[in-house]
């Protein structure tokens, strides 16, 4: 039976709990290193799994309720990700809202991330629902057209040069009455890639109708839950935590 929308937020907050690591835990000086990870990662070393040290359990709750209320998605619904960290959306997707016969095709940014992705899976029992690969343009072009019911992306747009190209493909994937989530960071867009907000939402109105656009996290909700220090750290280096989002039906 369905969870209820309350239930739902309920059970992936005990979720996101036992992967992500805890707030305590969550700054830029005392988080552990270890090879071949960013800088400022966090490793929770009992599941050996790591994310990056701005992984908050509430910033997993904004953007849940964004995509369950963007998506609608229903049992059986298939959905093309990228990038989301270690796979906790898909995961919690395909366990507990597209039924037995619903499929996602995620791709993530690394090879680290799909290691981390497919050991949740496992540990989930919905690896045969989901098909994680590492990001790359080609298989992306690759992708069945109106095939897909819902397409997401969560705060990784911003970061590949590709992003205008990956917008393009997930239009040609979707079908006609699918539902697209994006979220972003702007601060990052113009200062790593050279990219204004105002050329990506043109590219992307080529392709949807924007049906609602905002913040998925504000500067000052980031400033709660970050803190001022780690979040003066993230804008001297370029990495603004605060975060748009863009809720889109194809044309």
């Amino acid at each position: 039976m369905a969870l209820s929308e309350q239930a739902l937020h309920r059970t992936f907050a005990e979720f996101v709990r036992t992967y992500a690591p805890p707030e305590s835990r969550i700054t830029a000086t005392n988080a552990p290193r270890f090879p071949g990870s960013n800088v400022g990662d966090i490793v929770n070393h009992e599941l050996g799994v790591s994310f990056g040290y701005w992984v908050h359990p509430q910033r997993y709750m904004r953007h849940m309720k964004l995509a369950l209320d963007s998506l609608r998605l229903r049992p059986n619904s298939r959905l093309v990700t990228l990038g989301i960290d270690g796979g906790l959306f898909e995961v919690f997707l395909a366990k507990h809202v597209l039924g037995a016969n619903g499929r996602i095709t995620a791709f993530v940014t690394d090879a680290r991330n799909l290691r981390i992705a497919q050991r949740i899976a496992r540990k989930e029992g919905v690896s045969n629902k989901i098909n994680f690969e590492v990001f790359d343009a080609q298989k992306m072009q690759r992708l069945p057209a109106n095939s897909y019911d819902a397409a997401l992306s969560i705060a990784t747009l911003h970061t590949l040069p590709q992003r205008l190209e990956i917008v393009s493909q997930f239009r040609r994937a979707l079908r006609r009455n699918g539902n697209a989530l994006l979220t972003y960071s702007v601060p990052y867009m113009q200062a790593k890639l050279g990219s204004s907000h105002a050329t990506f939402k043109r590219v992307v109105e080529a392709h949807f109708d924007i049906q609602g656009e905002g913040f998925a996290l504000t500067p000052r909700s980031a400033l709660t839950l970050y803190g001022e220090r780690e979040r003066r750290l993230r804008r001297e280096r370029g990495f603004g935590i605060s975060q748009r989002y863009l809720q889109l039906r194809p044309k």
